[in-house]
């Protein structure tokens, strides 16, 4: 995950630096320094950001098993991880 595409994530998940660190268990500043290329973006980070971004809009209780299926997809996706079923 490259600096401006973890800003994209955030702010597209409508979270403030602030909000993404305390989800992430960081600081306000590491996620600043991610953000700006000052700091690496560790997997795990990718990960966790991705999952977290999902969690904003996550699928309903009665989503079909294609639906779920395309949700766990794009979230890896998201991580940059594949899916194998």
């Amino acid at each position: 995950m490259q600096p401006m595409e973890l800003r994209s994530l955030r702010k597209g998940a409508g979270m403030t630096q602030g909000e993404l660190a305390d989800a992430l268990g960081l600081s306000h500043g590491y996620i600043g320094e991610m953000e700006r290329g000052e700091k690496p973006i560790e997997r795990r980070t990718e990960l966790a950001v991705a999952l977290i971004v999902q969690a904003q809009h996550p699928p309903s209780e009665k989503a079909s098993k294609p639906v779920l299926l395309s949700w766990i997809t794009n979230t890896l996706a998201l991580a940059d991880l594949p899916y194998e079923p």
